[in-house]
């Protein structure tokens, strides 16, 4: 059984590490650099518009990787796509057979039939398992591609959190680092896919009809 996160050492010594460097972060006229930002100002219809456009910008992307960049595991899974398809065939072929023996009490036949349609059913599970990893592989290769994209695009200037949240009275030293990570957490909603950016406006949606 997992351990809470509470009891897990890596995420107490990460809350300990993360209070001491707010701690020792240098002061201005004994002022925090970091200020605390006034969320009360905070607009949701801001917040929706701004996933909103993310969610157009990933499928641009997403279009664009699919034209652009082709996959180099295409035929492969085109091959095997057929293979999974004979393969279903002659298993249903080989059943009904099976069936035939059965009921005609011929059971040396079904026996035989048995061990085909064993042989079958191996092969259609080796086929499933490669087209699955051909996929992974795809995927994987698709979220870099979107995630270098993102970042290019978060850096010219495409944020989400500096794109809503009010930056009045803020530090310079604060507005870099929140736009450092801003850059970082909109490329990974970019390599999410548009999918997982429509899930958090949904989530915000629903969330505002039931109050």
């Amino acid at each position: 059984m997992d351990k809470p996160l509470f009891k897990s050492v890596p995420f107490i010594l990460l809350i300990l590490a993360t209070l001491t460097v707010f701690a020792l972060l240098p002061r201005d006229n004994s002022e925090l650099i970091f200020k605390t930002i006034n969320l009360k100002g905070l607009k949701i219809s801001e917040v929706i518009a701004a996933l909103t456009g993310l969610i157009v910008i990933s499928l641009l992307i997403e279009q664009f990787i699919e034209i652009f960049i082709s996959d180099p595991d295409k035929e492969e899974k085109e091959r095997l796509g057929l293979l999974q398809e004979n393969v279903l065939k002659d298993l249903s072929q080989v059943r009904k057979t099976n069936n035939r023996f059965l009921f005609s009490n011929q059971a040396i036949g079904a026996g035989a039939n048995t061990a085909a349609e064993d042989n079958l059913v191996k092969k259609q599970a080796q086929v499933t398992f490669d087209k699955k990893i051909l996929e992974k592989k795809r995927s994987r290769q698709t979220l870099i591609i979107a995630f270098v994209i993102g970042l290019i695009i978060a850096f010219i200037g495409v944020r989400l959190i500096t794109g809503f949240l009010p930056m009045e009275g803020i530090k310079a030293q604060q507005e870099t680092a929140l736009n450092m990570l801003d850059i970082v957490l909109t490329a990974g909603l970019f390599a999410g896919g548009s999918n997982g950016i429509h899930k958090v406006l949904k989530a915000i949606q629903s969330s505002l009809a039931k109050t």
